[in-house]
C-alpha cells in the first residue's frame, strides 16, 4: 500500500490526496455525482514523498434519509504495472523509429537499385554505340 490504513483514520480520504488538478478535478466529480467508483487510477504520494499509483474502487455511503455520506472502497496499488505499462510504451516508440528507419533504407535501397539499372542501361547503349563506331572506322 502506499499508506498505512491507521494513517488514514478520522480522515475524509478526498482531502489527505495529494494530486494534481485535473486528479483533483476528477474526485471532485465523484463527491458531485455521489455514485461508485469504478477501475479509478491515480498518483499518489507516500508519506516520504514518493510516487505510487492507486487502483480505485469505490461505493457511495448513505444515511438513512439517502444523503450522500462519502465513500466505503479500496485501493490496490498498481505501481509496477503503471511502470511495466511505461515501459512497453517507451519499447513501443522504439519499435516505431526502428521500423520507420528500416521503411527508409528499404526505400533508400530500391531507389539506389533503380539509378543502378538506368545507369547500367546508359552504359549499355555506350558501349553498343561505341562498338557501332568502331565498326564503322574498320
Amino acid at each position: 500500500m502506499c499508506f498505512r490504513p491507521s494513517s488514514q483514520l478520522k480522515k475524509n480520504f478526498h482531502f489527505c490526496l495529494k494530486t494534481d488538478n485535473e486528479i483533483e478535478d476528477s474526485w471532485q466529480e465523484f463527491f458531485n455525482q455521489a455514485e461508485a467508483i469504478k477501475d479509478f487510477q491515480a498518483p499518489y504520494r507516500k508519506p516520504g514523498g514518493e510516487l505510487c499509483w492507486l487502483l480505485t474502487q469505490a461505493i457511495p455511503l448513505r444515511d438513512k434519509s439517502g444523503n450522500f455520506r462519502g465513500f466505503q472502497g479500496a485501493d490496490k496499488d498498481i505501481s509496477k504495472l503503471k511502470s511495466r505499462e511505461n515501459e512497453l510504451k517507451e519499447s513501443i516508440k522504439t519499435l516505431e523509429v526502428e521500423n520507420a528507419l528500416t521503411l527508409f533504407i528499404i526505400n533508400h535501397n530500391e531507389n539506389l537499385q533503380v539509378v543502378w539499372e538506368a545507369e547500367k542501361l546508359q552504359y549499355s547503349k555506350k558501349a553498343s554505340e561505341l562498338d557501332c563506331f568502331v565498326s564503322t572506322l574498320n
